[in-house]
């Protein structure tokens, strides 16, 4: 039973193009395993198969599929007669095998480009690889867009951002020479771009003031290979938190102890292209600070005709708001000098918030406005 579990080894693995009738063919091919019912064939574009693009179960040792771009590499593995499924083998690439002979003077055609569009960063190396049956390479050739045919000797950069197709081609060592082949990249060479949205926060540049409400919202975009991957962090004296990015784009600094700090973004498009953002951050969780005029601490008796007026100071959002009520009536905008006419006992209440919602309490004074009438009279006593 042990030995069902040992890995795998593949005998071949080929994508087989026959010019006659313009066909494609994967071929893949492994060793028996004994004790082996059928086999567990998976095929990915990637070494690590994190996507799975292909799967099935095989009876016998070969599988034959349809051509398909992705189709890079393939692992198999055994599965015993209980349906218990063994190690997987090392993956394996699928080669190109495409032959067709040539004569030495004929030109041949230019086939057309099967597979997609390919994004590169600026920082690229392109590789042309034969493969043949007999494995002997007399020589390999390409060109750049409209460039003249060269020897292939080392990796191509195309190092100037856009479209670029290269033409290439190859021939063996018995003068076999498959047909010019294309392949279209295009050189990506910005990274996305970041951006953020604020609501009731104020963000001047790089800084932003926070209040107990304030909403960030971050989403980035990249018109060319597209957008991979937003992370964000909240990086206060050498620590490094990272931060959820919620669906729809929002960052919450509610949760964070830290008054200040900064907040980091990051997104990383297709190819490797970077963009990091730096948000400087303060919050403001301090109401204003509320003042009367005339002062009535020194009194709290004034005449009829007294003016008052109402300020708020805020050193860090500012003031948005001043609201007043007088005697328990509603509150109302404080706009201009309060003036007090008629004589009598009044209670003045004021409240002032910034403009990040921070409000300070309510505060109330009591003022008793006298009125200017009085009647004076002189009492002489007799001894």
């Amino acid at each position: 039973m042990k030995r069902l579990y040992r890995l795998l080894i593949c005998i071949i693995a080929l994508f087989i193009f026959s010019a006659a009738n313009a066909a494609g063919l994967i071929l893949i091919e492994w060793e028996k395993q004994e004790k082996a019912q059928s086999y567990y064939l998976q095929i990915s574009d990637t070494p690590s198969f994190q996507d799975i693009l292909y799967k099935s179960k095989q009876k016998g040792t070969k599988a034959e599929l349809p051509y398909v771009e992705k189709y890079k590499y393939g692992r198999v593995a055994a599965i015993d007669e209980n349906g218990i499924v063994g190690i997987f083998s090392e993956p394996f690439q699928v080669e190109e095998l495409i032959i067709k002979k040539v004569a030495p003077s004929q030109k041949p055609p230019i086939e057309p480009e099967k597979d997609p569009t390919i994004y590169v960063p600026r920082e690229n190396r392109i590789e042309v690889f034969s493969v043949d049956n007999l494995k002997v390479i007399k020589g390999k050739f390409y060109r750049i867009d409209s460039g003249k045919w060269r020897p292939y000797q080392a990796p191509v950069n195309l190092s100037k951002p856009g479209v670029h197709t290269i033409y290439y081609y190859s021939i063996d060592g018995i003068g076999n020479a498959e047909n010019p082949r294309t392949k279209t990249y295009i050189v990506d060479g910005e990274a996305p771009n970041i951006h953020i949205a604020v609501k009731q926060g104020i963000l001047q540049g790089s800084d932003l003031l926070l209040g107990q409400n304030t909403t960030i919202t971050v989403h980035a975009k990249d018109t060319q290979s597209g957008v991979k991957d937003l992370t964000a962090k909240l990086i206060q004296r050498g620590k490094s938190i990272p931060l959820q990015i919620a669906n729809g784009g929002s960052v919450s600094l509610k949760d964070t102890s830290f008054a200040y700090g900064i907040l980091e973004l990051s997104s990383t498009d297709q190819v490797g292209n970077q963009q990091k953002k730096h948000i400087r951050f303060t919050k403001d969780v301090v109401a204003p600070q509320i003042r009367i005029s005339p002062d009535m601490k020194e009194t709290a008796y004034f005449p009829v005709g007294s003016k008052f007026q109402l300020f708020a100071r805020d050193t860090s959002s500012g003031v948005a708001r001043i609201s007043y009520s007088i005697n328990g009536k509603p509150l109302q905008a404080y706009s201009e000098e309060i003036i007090f006419s008629n004589p009598g006992e009044y209670t003045i209440s004021v409240e002032a918030i910034d403009r990040l919602g921070n409000k300070s309490r309510l505060t109330s004074s009591k003022i008793t406005v006298l009125s200017g009438d009085f009647n004076s009279k002189i009492k002489i006593q007799k001894k």
